[in-house]
């Protein structure tokens, strides 16, 4: 059992504790952000958890709370302590595994209204849609459709959180299985298109995957890495330019991906010597 949180406590059961509610809570949206620190608005998330819940509304995640949450948080959010199982079976330093993660999703493989942390990439429906059905029918879309179909990359249609997932609803509207293939997905963000690498034996499978929990997540990124020969290598030497440039495309220095990267491995390299003490 996790100790009693309350106003004040710090840290990554915090965090834990309000993607639990965020996911598991019906309809609250008082938590904008995970930022493990158990303050007035998380103090109040909880309260109306426990409420829906028809528990005393303590605002402290005490043991009765815990019954019914604390199982589902454990199913649903990996630990970092989970990680390190994963960076040796690649065979990398876990803080480089974890600054991957951290960069990518920015550590979360779910938003706080409880969807799945993807991005949608109009450019690759364009691509695959084209090879289905030929150059004059993705005009014809990309015109009807021009901040959804777009035959180059950009990012000026991006709308960021939960409204990624509002523009892949769209998108699977006009065609569902080129649409789940051209979003990335979860905690390490990897396109639809790549659904095989994981053992999914279609992308449908691999959108209830990335929906089920960030276990299933990790998995993929770890799979991804692994199908990689020189991924792997540059993860496994932190050439975090090389790593980025494969991961992320040739964009990726004009998006700073390896000195993100940088600093974050060298933050999980701080944090795990203060846990070791």
């Amino acid at each position: 059992m996790t100790e009693y949180l309350r106003r004040g406590s710090k840290g990554e059961e915090v965090r834990l504790l309000q993607k639990g509610i965020a996911v598991f809570g019906n309809n609250i949206t008082g938590i904008t952000k995970f930022d493990e620190s158990f303050g007035p608005a998380t103090e109040l998330t909880l309260k109306t958890y426990q409420s829906q819940n028809k528990l005393a509304m303590t605002g402290i995640y005490d043991a009765e709370t815990q019954a019914i949450l604390a199982p589902n948080i454990d199913y649903m959010f990996i630990r970092k302590e989970d990680m390190d199982d994963y960076a040796n079976e690649l065979g990398v330093e876990s803080a480089a595994l974890k600054a991957v993660y951290s960069v990518e999703s920015r550590g979360d493989g779910f938003t706080p209204r409880g969807n799945c942390v993807i991005l949608y990439e109009g450019h690759i429906f364009y691509r695959l849609y084209e090879k289905a059905y030929g150059t004059t029918k993705v005009l014809q879309l990309a015109r009807q459709y021009p901040t959804l179909i777009y035959k180059d990359w950009t990012s000026k249609h991006y709308q960021g959180g939960d409204r990624e997932n509002q523009r892949l609803e769209q998108a699977k509207r006009i065609h569902e299985e080129i649409a789940l293939q051209s979003a990335s997905w979860g905690l390490f963000q990897v396109m639809g298109f790549n659904y095989a690498i994981g053992g999914y034996k279609d992308v449908f499978k691999y959108e209830e995957a990335m929906n089920e929990n960030e276990f299933e997540q990790f998995h993929m990124g770890c799979s991804f890495i692994r199908n990689d020969r020189n991924l792997l290598n540059a993860l496994r030497a932190k050439n975090w330019s090389t790593f980025a440039r494969i991961y992320n495309g040739p964009g990726y220095a004009k998006n700073s991906y390896h000195t993100k990267m940088a600093a974050a491995y060298a933050q999980h390299q701080r944090d795990e010597r203060i846990a070791r003490g």
